[in-house]
């Protein structure tokens, strides 16, 4: 009888544990109150929104306070700002999306204004309007829960209303706090099943900022948009609710990948043309999801990161990606591999490519080519009147791959994951001493210059976007007739000196219409590193060799990785080693447009900084016999090994 008991036990136990490998701990322990913001428990009847802070950041439930410290949450808020990056990037505020340099690849974007405005030039988005615009993405909390005097934002505005009149205030300026409510953590944003972005989206774009969660995790149905000048209710679907007043939801500890892929996607498809499509990938072939890699909470393997409900998700080392950069390399292919995950084992490389593997990351061969265009280039100096693309972002005129002018937006709302890829090899810099497949992307823009100091500052493309449709609708600012399409793609380019006076001029009568005194401050236009003080005349900016501007993104590419048998290499060394190698002779583009249009090309071994009698002779090597059978023979005992 006892054994049998024991025989029981542990069949319940495993079990248990079955249940918690396959689900990943898929709900929590035992039904839960919701709680209002007030700590009042909801019932069927409640009109109010449900509060993530009161219902799940209890304290014996979850550490609320450790959670929001995440990244993801603080969005680069917190750290502290070198002085040197400040003076570079005049509106820096942190490495983040809060107050970082810019969301997309170059300026003129948005940056968040600081707390004290001293200058119409330094206004662009407070803390209420980066709520609005990126509050889809961001998570909540932190800097969209309290301001950056630590009060909670819509608690302070109703004790001080006059702040939402003061322009000189980059917190509550023309805001709506006191009614919107604040943003808290949404925690059923990544945790839980059936979780609807699309209304997330609706209800933040309506200013229902505290009844978005409810709303996007089908708790019940909101009425009423504060956009609208209306008190938003909410009717709670009384089918969730037991006669306790209790509830039970699907939470998920696993985060599924179509919860990060639902912010990642637009971004990286335009910074890196990502596809996340498992016909691309063969971490997503394998079954391998995001959170398997980018670990965090007990189960992350660094120190930095790990630690109950710690939210610092395990990432790499990106040049374009700025935020805690203290946190980098708390992910990379060896944190797998070198453990062996699924049996593959990074050491036998080593066999056979000697020193390459100390020079090239592995994204070098298993990153050969991608599927969908990148922006390459970023001019943020013409109005685009192409369709599908928003209002707010017509400023923008992006180029491909092959500097080819396309319709990202466009693009973006017609895609089909089974379309004709487009394909294109990576470019290849070098980065801290190691060659990586590289987005090296190019811009145009115009900034404002102080005589004697470094950085420009950028102006906001609210300001662009306004002076190019007076000039549409009101024939102002005349020499902006004067940009002309000069290499016959369907798009005009600022590329001649008559082009950059022009829109130089057009600029400054804007400004001064607008009643900005620049003072002793010029306009300038930046193309890639050469800074424009007039139409003719130029400063070389300082820039490394894995970015073509300090004013422009680098981004690695590490996703749409390849099997070894569409690596680069697999088949023979000469794919790399031979004067035809895309490796060395890859055409790179390294200037913009010349005064006939035309763009700037050269190989890629120039880039990577070979001289042509070095490449030549790395491009005649001929592989001995010998290696190439330990390259046969070490692919039939990898295949052994994994029992293919």
């Amino acid at each position: 009888m006892k054994y049998l008991l024991y025989m029981l036990l542990a069949l319940f136990v495993g079990a248990a544990i079955a249940v918690i490998i396959v689900t990943g701990g898929s709900q929590c322990p035992r039904k839960i109150y919701l709680r209002d913001e007030n700590g009042n428990i909801i019932t069927p009847q409640s009109t109010a929104p449900y509060s993530p802070r009161q219902t799940c950041g209890l304290s014996d439930c979850h550490d609320y306070e450790k959670i929001v410290k995440g990244y993801h949450f603080t969005q680069g808020w917190g750290e502290k700002v070198k002085k040197e990056d400040k003076v570079i990037y005049p509106w820096l505020l942190s490495y983040g999306n809060y107050g970082g340099r810019w969301c997309p690849t170059a300026p003129n974007f948005h940056w968040v204004s600081p707390l004290k405005i001293s200058s119409p030039l330094q206004s662009d988005l407070t803390s209420f309007t980066f709520a609005v615009n990126c509050g889809v993405c961001h998570p909540g909390g932190n800097t969209m829960e309290h301001d950056r005097q630590g009060h909670r934002y819509d608690v302070y505005l109703k004790k001080h209303p006059e702040l939402a009149k003061d322009p000189t205030n980059g917190d509550y300026y023309q805001s709506k706090w006191d009614k919107t409510g604040v943003i808290e953590a949404d925690c059923l944003l990544c945790h839980l099943k059936g979780y609807n972005f699309k209304i997330r989206w609706s209800q933040i774009k309506n200013l229902n900022f505290k009844w978005a969660s409810t709303a996007a995790s089908h708790l019940g149905e909101v009425i009423g948009t504060v956009k609208n000048g209306q008190k938003p209710i909410v009717r709670y679907n009384p089918r969730l609710f037991d006669e306790k007043n209790m509830v039970s939801l699907t939470i998920t500890k696993k985060v599924d990948d179509r919860i990060c892929i639902e912010c990642h996607k637009f971004s990286d498809w335009k910074k890196r043309g990502v596809t996340w499509n498992a016909q691309h990938d063969v971490h997503l072939k394998n079954d391998i999801h995001c959170v398997d890699c980018h670990t965090a909470g007990m189960l992350a393997l660094d120190s930095r990161i790990k630690g109950k409900e710690r939210h610092q998700f395990a990432k790499g080392d990106d040049p374009g990606i700025w935020v805690r950069n203290d946190l980098d390399n708390t992910l990379s292919c060896k944190t797998c591999h070198n453990r062996g995950l699924k049996r593959i084992y990074m050491w036998g490389h080593k066999l056979i490519l000697g020193k390459c593997f100390e020079k090239l990351d592995c994204t070098v061969c298993h990153i050969p080519k991608h599927y969908t265009q990148a922006a390459l280039i970023q001019d943020s100096t013409v109005f685009n009147k192409d369709a599908k693309i928003p209002q707010a972002k017509r400023i923008w005129t992006y180029y491909g791959q092959e500097a080819g002018y396309y319709n990202y937006y466009f693009d973006l709302l017609s895609f089909l994951p089974d379309q004709p890829p487009h394909f294109w090899s990576p470019e290849l810099c070098v980065y801290k001493d190691k060659i990586y497949p590289i987005n090296k992307t190019h811009s145009i823009w115009i900034g404002i210059k102080e005589p004697d100091k470094k950085g420009i500052m950028q102006i906001s493309m609210h300001r662009l976007l306004v002076m190019w449709q007076k000039h549409f609708e009101e024939g102002k600012y005349k020499t902006l007739d004067l940009i002309k399409d000069d290499n016959g793609d369907g798009h005009p380019e600022v590329n001649t000196a008559q082009e950059r006076e022009a829109i130089i001029k057009a600029v400054k009568a804007f400004l001064a219409d607008e009643k900005i005194d620049l003072g002793k401050k010029q306009i300038v236009l930046v193309v890639d590193n050469l800074l424009y003080i007039d139409s003719n005349h130029y400063k070389i900016l300082p820039k490394t060799s894995y970015e073509n501007s300090p004013y422009a993104s680098a981004f690695k590419l590490t996703h749409d990785v390849a099997p070894k048998e569409k690596a680069l290499g697999y088949e023979t060394c000469e794919e790399c080693h031979s004067p035809h190698s895309k490796f060395f002779y890859r055409p790179v583009l390294v200037r913009l447009w010349d005064e006939n249009g035309n763009a700037l090309w050269e190989p890629q071994y120039k880039t990577l900084g070979y001289t042509k009698e070095q490449v030549e002779h790395l491009t005649h090597l001929k592989i001995s016999t010998f290696k190439e059978y330990l390259h046969t023979l070490f692919n039939a005992w990898n295949s052994f090994w994994r029992g293919e």
